[in-house]
């Protein structure tokens, strides 16, 4: 990476290695939370903070997190969807109806496929 930095210089992070940079940003926007004390820090946090990571992957984020539900849409871009749980089960169910189920499911299967 440091050979590559040196060859795109000057170059920013975004350009260099934009996975690291959306890294940084979620554990920079998760640190904020809990230096003003928005969210509690639990344990458990950090494995939160390192399913935010696949937010570069996906086009549907489903969680019931709120840590989670809290960060992700700084995070996300503008084609990119923040599913609920109870929107993510319903897309499942309705996806296996006869009919094919709703828009909602086919996009969330779509995206899963």
């Amino acid at each position: 990476m440091a050979a590559r930095w040196r060859q795109l210089s000057p170059a920013g992070l975004a350009d260099v290695a934009p996975y690291a940079l959306h890294c940084l940003r979620a554990l920079v926007a998760v640190s904020v939370l809990w230096g003003h004390r928005l969210t509690k820090r639990e344990p458990n946090n950090y494995l939160d903070v390192q399913y935010l990571y696949y937010l570069t992957f996906c086009q549907y984020f489903g969680t019931a997190d709120k840590l989670q539900r809290i960060v992700a849409p700084l995070l996300m871009r503008p084609d990119q969807s923040l599913l609920n749980v109870d929107q993510l089960r319903r897309a499942c169910v309705e996806r296996k109806r006869p009919d094919g189920g709703s828009r909602l499911a086919n996009k969330a299967f779509k995206a899963l496929q």
